[in-house]
């Protein structure tokens, strides 16, 4: 809304402009002005008389109708920012590697995130050869509490876990979800787009030791395939398996299905109506990431 707002203003300060300008021009060469009521009075006398009219006048006036009109085209007309779509080059591997699902081996009162305030960073390209083009900032969460001391039996700490339901709540939040792809050997449950360049990544019964490596590959992707555009990253991990430092992580941690839901419920996806498209090419871009990472 307030791009068009924006847009509306310039373009009546340009037709503002371009009548000045165009008043300049006829009251120089030819005497007329094109505020006064008595000037084309007489115009129109002289074109009822058929009393010669220098041609250039309207010559004049054709011009300045065409640079104004011009000039509010390119003004008000939808600006999409453009997206590059990365092409990956896939090689063949002699034998896939194997994925094993941990176990996990921590206590149910594992720390949940309390905060819906993200932190943010900013990655740079390690290429000491090309300049920086990208500042990618993941936006992702802090957990606050300590794993018991105590784990109990991984028949008793593991909750119920169903990946399509995780999809099922980003769908109904209003985030555009994809095929979950493995990262470094990292299966993930979630791969959802949102507004404002949000990027939401899952995992469940993993480390967060492996969600790290896993952001950090696509931070590789992002940062060979995009320019000037940021990236928020939110990545989440359900029932991780080790007893990893979360004091020094960025990586937000649920006990179960349920508490995840009802983060997400509380911040659903806003609105892109009026965003001129730009939504659908990033949520294009994404779905692409999610669909050749797991290859490269």
């Amino acid at each position: 809304m307030r791009n068009k707002i924006d847009k509306i203003l310039l373009g009546l300060l340009w037709l503002l402009a371009a009548t000045l300008g165009t008043n300049f021009w006829l009251n120089t060469k030819f005497g007329f002005n094109i505020f006064s009521a008595q000037h084309w009075q007489y115009l129109a006398y002289m074109q009822a008389a058929r009393e010669p009219v220098n041609a250039w006048f309207y010559i004049s006036l054709v011009i300045a109708v065409i640079i104004m009109m011009g000039g509010l085209y390119v003004i008000i007309r939808p600006r999409l920012r453009k997206i590059v779509l990365p092409i990956f080059h896939i090689s063949k591997r002699e034998t896939p590697p194997t994925t094993v699902m941990p176990t996990p081996t921590d206590s149910p009162k594992m720390r949940v995130i309390e905060s819906a305030t993200p932190t943010q960073k900013t990655m740079r390209t390690t290429n000491p050869s090309a300049p920086p083009r990208l500042n990618i900032r993941p936006s992702m969460g802090m957990s606050s509490r300590t794993p018991s001391a105590h784990p109990t039996p991984h028949a008793q700490q593991t909750p119920s876990f169903d990946a399509t339901r995780v999809r099922e709540i980003f769908t109904a939040a209003g985030y555009d979800v994809y095929n979950s792809p493995t990262i470094v050997g990292m299966p993930t449950v979630l791969f959802a787009a949102g507004t404002n360049d949000v990027l939401w990544v899952g995992a469940a019964g993993v480390s967060v030791d492996a969600m790290q490596r896993a952001i950090s590959k696509l931070f590789q992707v992002f940062t060979d395939t995009l320019d000037d555009i940021n990236i928020n990253v939110n990545a989440f991990v359900l029932f991780p398996t080790s007893p990893d430092d979360f004091r020094n992580s960025d990586i937000m941690v649920f006990r179960n299905v349920d508490e995840l839901g009802e983060y997400i419920q509380q911040r659903p996806n806003p609105s892109h109506d009026n965003d001129d498209g730009y939504f659908e090419s990033y949520s294009g871009y994404i779905k692409t990431v999610a669909e050749f990472i797991g290859q490269i």
